[in-house]
């Protein structure tokens, strides 16, 4: 059966048929029930539907148009579906129905005993229609005011072909003028084509009939089925037909239905028999499908279609179907329903055959390769700001869209398969929390430690892990026998050491610099498991991931990571003040509003490795690029100029004189610019509509956006990939908007204090003091960013000459 991820609305009751929609003005869509004598209203938004309205003394309800803002006229008679009897001629009227008021108001126009199956309506005027007889092959014109009506149209391209084996002609029908001509389109089902003809202000036909679209059914598909008699009775519409160069465009299983137009004059077209939606070009010269196949359940039956009204949804095409209930899909049906597609010219689609949902070998060899970032990126440097990177999955990279997305508590959620196995051991932390009641409980713990006047608590133990680092860049430029100390590590051991003695109580003397060592790098080496646990989620708990080559490395770090990381919470909680000032103390000693309980053991043991990977990584990195960025060739100016500011200040300055610094604060937000430490997709569930672009992002799309892709937005950065710190000197209201190291709102990074004091702090107190260079050997490739979670140099080491500056004269 059909995925639902694009299932709007479906019916319960079997057999059941929708016959043809519409959109109301108010948003709603609205559709005619031939299995039944109803009309009913389905909400897109909350994907609900019910009915309406009733007509009385008819079985059926069948095509429909708006004459008048909310109000249609409606074919009505009699059609039987469960029997498999069909139309039963002359049992057909046309109805008014008004929703225009509280209650709806039903009038019959005219019965017109004539007409074998009242199908497709189309509106003139708002006082007259166009009505198709499929039966036998006819259009009306109908008077709405005194009920008289008249065959307008009737020739070849409206009757059903010689020998036929069902009587189904002209179907769908709408009225449509271009270029100061008017035309009457409509389908033939039963001939395979999509026609128009040109008509006078009498609705007579004033110029040749135009064939825009002809179908065929492949002989290996047609065998033995019904298909098969559509075949050989439509010679003129089959293959051969297409060596004669016949007018219309040639589509393998087109058998029309009814159809619509978008903004651009591009047809839509159901083809009810074939279970499949198609688009044509506006000039008619070529078809793609859109939806389905001719065993496919995704759009089974489809009946009609139409595009949303209003701006949220007009762009996106819903499609009506009767759930194979005429012609069934190997002998089954389904009930009827509704669903949507985005609109066809989607700027790019990448299909990924199925891997834990919906990331394929080839996605995930991307990831696993840090390449995720940089490769979204291409995509939308090639195909713009909308991307469609999988079946229910885009990417945007208008940063306009960030706050809409990730700012609010209520428009989105995070997506379940990519935060819930980011499970240190095995409970749920606060990052991996996607329920947000559960969400909110946890950071209303977390909130109090980490707020600014909390931080300040921590300013001293920050200067003093400064101060160790410059001590060590200094110490190993000079023992080093390439007289360049490792940036990379050291700026790992300085973030390492503030998370651990802020966190967990825990400070470790320079004699100790060996075991912190040994931490950091069990740290740093378990972030390829997240992605692997992600991606496989089995491999771990089967124990083959410690055993696999590679794979198994980074596991063992991992286990190594979490050994040492019970010995920190033990040694934590046997501390006499751990309740007290602490980042983790809360954690520790507050009941959990969603638990309704502390947390238990492992529950800390969980939040806290979090608080140690997330409050140690991505701080390290992006002091690590800073040095880079201020160390490279052609780059003195930046590291002058910042050396100059400092210098003008007591190198004990309080910090809220060290947070205004204008070039320092350029500095910081160049490098989170340029290198975002965080460089990957963040994908959140849509709960609520958005439109990008024009088109309509449907409820439960998987949306994403990188930092790495809208921090190079050339409008608001331009030359986005040349570090220029002085950018931000005169900086606009749309670069601070734009510019998202920490996430925002609810979801946003909880520990972004700590990291800006640790930052300013730690590239005060170096370029006061210190002057840096690119070791020998250093390349812009060892530097290139690896995609680990937290960012991270692929040569795994940033290797700096690091000098003493001398002192300043007076």
């Amino acid at each position: 059966m059909a995925s639902t991820s694009k299932i709007v609305f479906q019916l319960g009751a079997q057999p059941s048929f929708f016959e043809s929609i519409s959109a109301r003005p108010n948003g709603r869509l609205l559709l005619t029930r031939q299995d039944v004598n109803e009309l009913w209203e389905v909400d897109p938004a909350t994907r609900t539907g019910k009915c309406i309205v009733t007509i009385p003394g008819v079985e059926s309800l069948t095509g429909f148009c708006e004459v008048s803002p909310d109000v249609y006229a409606v074919g009505a008679g009699i059609y039987r579906v469960a029997t498999h009897e069909g139309a039963v001629p002359g049992s057909f009227s046309l109805w008014i129905v008004d929703l225009t008021d509280i209650e709806p108001q039903l009038r019959q126009v005219v019965k017109i005993p004539e007409i074998g199956q009242l199908n497709g309506v189309a509106t003139w005027n708002t006082n007259t229609v166009l009505a198709a007889d499929s039966y036998f092959g006819k259009i009306y014109r109908i008077n709405l005011i005194d009920g008289t009506y008249s065959v307008c149209i009737d020739n070849a391209t409206t009757n059903d072909p010689p020998h036929s084996p069902v009587k189904m002609g002209v179907n769908g029908i709408k009225v449509r003028s271009i270029g100061g001509i008017t035309y009457v389109y409509y389908t033939n089902t039963t001939r395979l084509c999509f026609c128009r003809v040109p008509v006078d202000n009498r609705i007579t036909p004033s110029g040749e009939v135009e064939v825009l679209a002809r179908g065929f059914i492949p002989p290996d598909e047609a065998a033995g089925t019904l298909f098969e008699a559509f075949a050989s009775s439509n010679s003129g519409t089959g293959e051969h037909a297409a060596s004669q160069s016949s007018p219309g465009v040639l589509i393998s299983g087109f058998m029309p239905d009814d159809f619509c137009f978008d903004k651009n004059g591009a047809s839509y077209v159901t083809t009810h028999p074939t279970n499949m939606v198609f688009k044509i070009s506006p000039d008619n010269s070529n078809a793609v499908k859109v939806a389905g196949g001719l065993a496919s359940w995704e759009v089974a039956a489809a009946t009609a279609c139409t595009f949303g009204r209003s701006a949220n949804d007009e762009n996106v095409l819903y499609i009506s179907t009767a759930g194979a209930n005429v012609i069934p899909i190997d002998g089954q049906t389904e009930p009827a329903k509704i669903l949507f597609e985005m609109k066809l010219n989607m700027p790019f689609q990448l299909e990924f055959k199925t891997l834990n949902n919906s990331k394929d070998f080839s996605y995930a060899r991307i990831l696993v390769l840090g390449l995720i970032g940089v490769f979204i990126f291409k995509l939308h440097q090639k195909y713009g700001s909308l991307v469609r990177i999988g079946p229910r999955e885009v990417s945007i990279s208008d940063w306009k869209y960030y706050r809409e997305i990730y700012g609010t508590n209520k428009a989105s959620v995070k997506e379940p398969g990519f935060y819930l196995p980011i499970v240190f051991v095995r409970h749920l932390n606060l990052f991996a929390m996607t329920n947000k009641a559960q969400h909110s409980a946890r950071r209303k713990i977390y909130g109090p430690p980490y707020s600014l006047q909390s931080i300040r608590a921590w300013q001293t133990v920050i200067k003093d892990k400064a101060e160790r680092l410059a001590k060590r860049l200094l110490a190993d430029t000079c023992s080093s026998a390439t007289g360049a100390a490792n940036a990379f590590q050291l700026s790992g051991l300085f973030s390492l050491e503030v998370i651990c003695h802020a966190g967990f109580g825990k400070d470790y003397p320079p004699e100790e610099t060996a075991e912190l060592i040994k931490l950091l790098h069990a740290l740093d080496g378990s972030a390829l498991t997240f992605i692997w646990d992600g991606l496989v989620p089995w491999l771990r708990h089967t124990g083959l991931a410690h055993k696999m080559p590679l794979v198994g490395e980074a596991y063992e770090s991992r286990r190594e990571w979490e050994r040492r990381s019970r010995a920190l919470v033990d040694g934590f909680m046997s501390l006499t003040e751990k309740e007290d000032g602490y980042l983790l103390s809360p954690l520790l000693t507050a009941t959990d509003g969603f638990l309704g309980r502390r947390l238990n053991y492992d529950e800390f043991l969980d939040e806290a490795m979090g608080v140690m990977f997330a409050g140690s990584g991505t701080t390290s990195t992006t002091l690590t690029y800073l040095l880079y960025a201020l160390s490279r060739p052609g780059h003195k100016q930046f590291q002058e100029k910042l050396h100059e500011e400092l210098i003008q200040i007591p190198k004990n300055e309080d910090m809220s004189v060290i947070r205004t610094l204008p070039y320092l604060n350029a500095v910081i937000k160049e490098t989170m610019r340029l290198y975002p430490t965080i460089i990957s997709s963040l994908p959140r569930v849509l709960e609520e509509s958005l439109v990008v672009d024009g088109y309509l992002i449907p409820v439960g799309t998987v949306v994403n956006m990188q930092n790495y892709v809208h921090h190079r937005d050339p409008t608001v950065y331009p030359e986005p990939e040349t570090f220029n710190p002085e950018r931000w000197l005169d900086s606009t209201r749309d670069m601070e908007a734009a510019l998202t190291p920490f996430s925002i709102g609810r979801r946003g990074c909880v520990g972004q204090n700590l990291a800006w004091d640790e930052l300013y702090l730690a590239t005060s107190m170096l370029f006061r003091d210190l002057k840096m260079q690119l070791g020998q050997g250093m390349t812009e490739a060892d530097m290139e960013m690896e995609d680990r979670f937290n960012i991270a140099p692929v040569g795994r080491k940033l290797m700096l000459q690091v000098f003493e500056r001398p002192p300043r004269k007076s």
